[in-house]
């Protein structure tokens, strides 16, 4: 995976949704967006995408969509 600044991914063998803030040979910086404001360094072959997310329909008074 080659992730670009500002996406939002998961890290192997840590809890949380994390984003890109650097991309380097190899490695990436990234910082949890949950907790405590810290960077941290990790392989690329540990990050995973965010699985992208459907827009709910909505529904009108009678239930209709």
């Amino acid at each position: 995976m080659n992730p670009k600044l500002s996406d939002r991914l998961y890290v192997k063998g840590r809890r949380g949704l994390f984003v890109v803030v650097s991309v380097e040979d190899g490695t990436a910086h990234v910082m949890a967006l949950d907790g405590a404001p810290r960077v941290i360094k990790v392989r690329l072959d540990e990050v995973e995408p965010e699985p992208d997310m459907e827009a709910r329909s909505q529904k009108d008074e009678q239930g209709s969509i």
